[in-house]
C-alpha cells in the first residue's frame, strides 16, 4: 500500500481584545476544542492504549465519533459515523494532537498562539510564519497527514473545511467571553464555558438551579426577620445604630435599657411616701371588712420594740 504525507499550515489573526491567556486556557481545554469541530458527534475520555508510543502514552486520550461526509451534496444518506482514539498534549505555546482514524489515517497537529500583544516585545522574524500579522496574535495551525495515497485528498478537503469552521467558532468565543457574553468557570483544572441562553446545557442548568436556590433562601431569610424600622436599610454593618439580628451570634443578645414612650411613663412615688387609700365609708361593710379593719386598727396601736420589730403579746388560746 502506497502512502504519502502532506503538510500544510493555516494562520488565523487573534482579535485584539482576546488576551493570550484566554486563548491559551481555550485551546488547553480539550473537550471546548473537540466539540468545536463540526464533525463531531460525541466524545469520552478513556485510557492510553496498550500498544500507545511512550511519547503518548501519558498524555490525554479519547474516543472520539466523527459523522464524515463520503458523498457531497447527499446528506445522511451519503454520510456515516467514525469512531477513532486520540491524545491530546498540552504544551507552553498551545496544543498538539495525535488521531488514529480508521483506514490507517494518521493525523498530526500542532495549535500554537504565536504575535505579541501591545505590552510585548514583537516576535522574531525568524519564528514568524509566512502570512502571519506584523503585530497582534494569531492562531497557526500545522497539520500533517499521512494515509492512502487515493485517500489524501478526500481526507484533507474533509479537514480543511471542518477547520475553517472550528477556527472562527474558537476566535468568536474566545471574544464573547472576553466580552462576558459567555460564561466560564474552572472545573479541575480546565476552563468550562457555557451559554446562558442555551438551556440544553447541564452546566447552565445546575448554575441557574443554584442561583434560584440561593435566591430562595435570601428571600426567606430576609421575611423571617419580620418588619424592620424605615431606617434599617439605610444603616449598614459598621454603621451607628445598626441592629444585627437575633440569630447572628450570640454577642448581641444581651439586655439593654429601652426608653419607653413619653404617653407611657407612670411617676412612681418616692420612697418613703404613703399613698392615700380610697374612702370606702360609701359602701356598705360586710363582716369581712370589719375583721380585716379591726386587724390593721390592732397592729397600729401594737407598741414597737427597740429592734423595730411590733409587739404582739402572746395569748394563750382559750
Amino acid at each position: 500500500m502506497m502512502r504519502r504525507k502532506e503538510v500544510y499550515t493555516n494562520i488565523t489573526p487573534i482579535p485584539s481584545s482576546v488576551p493570550r491567556q484566554l486563548a491559551l486556557d481555550i485551546l488547553h481545554s480539550h473537550s471546548e476544542i473537540i466539540t468545536l469541530n463540526p464533525l463531531v458527534l460525541s466524545h469520552q475520555p478513556i485510557r492510553a492504549p496498550r500498544n500507545a508510543v511512550a511519547d503518548e502514552y501519558y498524555s490525554t486520550w479519547y474516543e472520539i465519533t466523527e459523522r464524515v461526509q463520503y458523498v457531497p451534496g447527499l446528506g445522511k444518506i451519503g454520510s456515516g459515523k467514525i469512531s477513532f482514539k486520540g491524545c491530546f498534549h498540552n504544551v507552553a505555546w498551545g496544543l498538539q494532537t495525535h488521531m488514529y482514524a480508521p483506514m490507517g489515517i494518521d493525523l498530526r497537529s500542532k495549535w500554537r498562539i504565536g504575535g505579541n500583544q501591545r505590552d510585548e516585545p514583537p516576535e522574531p522574524q525568524d519564528k514568524r510564519a509566512d502570512g502571519a500579522p506584523q503585530t497582534g496574535l494569531y492562531l497557526r495551525e500545522d497539520i500533517e497527514i499521512e494515509c492512502n495515497r487515493t485517500l489524501i485528498s478526500f481526507v484533507k478537503g474533509q479537514l480543511k473545511v471542518a477547520s475553517k469552521v472550528l477556527v472562527d467558532r474558537l476566535i468568536k468565543k474566545a471574544e464573547l467571553l472576553d466580552a462576558g457574553v459567555l460564561q466560564a468557570m474552572m472545573e479541575d483544572g480546565k476552563l468550562t464555558t457555557y451559554n446562558p441562553a442555551d438551556r440544553s446545557s447541564r452546566i447552565g442548568r445546575e448554575l441557574s438551579l443554584s442561583s434560584r436556590r440561593q435566591s430562595d433562601q435570601m428571600s426567606r431569610s430576609s421575611s423571617s426577620r419580620g418588619p424592620r424600622s424605615p431606617t434599617d436599610s439605610q444603616l449598614g454593618p459598621m454603621s451607628p445604630g445598626y441592629a444585627f439580628p437575633p440569630q447572628y451570634g450570640h454577642q448581641h443578645s444581651r439586655s439593654f435599657a429601652v426608653e419607653l414612650p413619653g404617653d407611657s411613663y407612670h411617676p412612681q412615688p418616692a420612697p418613703g411616701a404613703y399613698q392615700e387609700l380610697p374612702d370606702t365609708s360609701r359602701y356598705p361593710k360586710s363582716s369581712r371588712l370589719d375583721k380585716a379593719h379591726n386587724e390593721l386598727s390592732v397592729m397600729e396601736e401594737a407598741p414597737e420594740r427597740e429592734d423595730g420589730l411590733l409587739y404582739s403579746p402572746y395569748k394563750p388560746k382559750g
